[in-house]
């Protein structure tokens, strides 16, 4: 999931236009956050993740969902798996 596609489900999530997110970040011109959006630009590395904090924090991402390995009872049967 790129920053662009990130930026716009924190956005939509919490419900807020482009206007408003770009208000809740101090400095940020609602055409800056349409440019991330499009991923014309983006913000540098260190600020990508203050950028989805100001809007409520990053959207789950199922690539990065955890595998929860198998563990065994001693009855032999498995828990914990998905």
């Amino acid at each position: 999931m790129t920053f662009a596609e990130k930026l716009k489900a924190a956005r939509r999530r919490e419900g807020y236009s482009q206007a408003t997110a770009a208000e809740l970040i101090p400095g940020l011109s609602t055409r800056t956050l349409q440019a991330w959006e499009c991923d014309r630009q983006s913000p540098p590395l260190w600020a990508q993740s203050l950028v989805l904090d100001a809007l409520g924090g990053a959207p789950y991402d199922p690539a990065k969902k955890r595998k929860v390995s198998p563990t065994r009872k001693k009855s032999g049967i498995l828990v914990g798996v998905r």
